[in-house]
């Protein structure tokens, strides 16, 4: 039976043990009351790697960098567990993913471009977050894969 966003039970529920200090909160971020949480999580990963990369990585940024491969990592892990499943949704992740997996756009500081090939992977601790999201990225498209094959 296909089943809409509104509709109680069409996404997958996220309940606080009653031993958890947050379980009666009435603060709904805290009591995870109802389940659109993942939904949530799902798009603000998505809008943070977008903002965070959509021209292109920045080497130099590591704080950005490291929080679009949280993010990256948070997503992949969404995808993994089943919480992401619809083509439309499947699509734009991956379209997101493709355009960090592309290094042409990626710099080495704000408007200055890596001079040749090897400087990029030159740039020691620089490199290694966004080496890290690629990596990620490439995880994520598996899953991808494997939720369409599924």
């Amino acid at each position: 039976q296909k089943m809409t966003p509104g509709q109680n039970g069409a996404f997958p529920k996220f309940a606080l043990s009653p031993l958890s200090i947050n379980h009666n909160s009435p603060n709904p971020v805290e009591s995870h009351p109802d389940d659109r949480k993942f939904l949530l999580l799902a798009n603000l990963c998505e809008e943070l790697i977008f903002k965070s990369t959509s021209n292109g990585v920045i080497h130099s940024e590591i704080r950005l960098n490291t929080l679009a491969l949280v993010a990256l990592q948070t997503q992949s892990c969404l995808l993994n567990f089943g919480f992401m499943g619809a083509f439309q949704k499947l699509k734009q992740v991956a379209h997101t993913c493709a355009s960090v997996l592309d290094g042409r756009t990626d710099v080495m500081l704000p408007g200055i471009p890596f001079e040749s090939h090897e400087q990029r992977y030159q740039q020691g601790s620089r490199s290694k977050v966004p080496n890290d999201m690629k990596k990620c990225v490439i995880e994520t498209l598996l899953h991808i894969v494997d939720v369409r094959t599924n």
